[in-house]
Formats: structure tokens, sequence, C-alpha cells
């Protein structure tokens, strides 16, 4: 949702993002698990799409294919 990496969305681009997600509708709203929830809530809250939170990065305890694995599986236990 940022419309920089690193900037935070403003109320202007949250209402662009809502506009054209009304005319193009998504499937989902993807975050990374680090970023605040706030705007994604709103923005899920508005137009019903399910926010879905992807890990940043490979945890402590798994590997760089155990983590994609994860990726891909959260990816789609979200469609069900």
């Amino acid at each position: 949702l940022e419309p920089k990496p690193g900037i935070a969305a403003s109320s202007s681009h949250l209402a662009k993002l809502l506009k054209v997600l009304r005319e193009t509708p998504a499937e989902m709203i993807l975050t990374a698990d680090y970023q605040d929830d706030k705007s994604v809530n709103w923005l899920s809250q508005k137009t019903g799409l399910t926010v879905v939170s992807l890990p940043f990065s490979v945890n402590s305890n798994e590997n760089l294919f155990e983590w994609y694995e994860r990726l891909i599986n959260t990816l789609l236990e979200s469609r069900e």
C-alpha cells in the first residue's frame, strides 16, 4: 500500500487505491508482516478483501526453500 517503499500511505493515496479497487477488483490485499496494519485494515473494511500478511524473511529455523513453501502455502490457503 505504500506509494513508495518506506513511505506510509496517506489518506489521499488510500482513496485512490479504493477507487482503483472498485474499478478493478483484486483477490486479496498483501502486506508484509512488519508493516503497520492500520491502512491495510481500513482498505479491507472498505473493499471486503481479505488481508494476507506474508513473512518478510526466513525464520531462524528454516531454509530458503522452506520459506518459499510457507509463502506459497499462505497464499493458497487465503484463496480457500
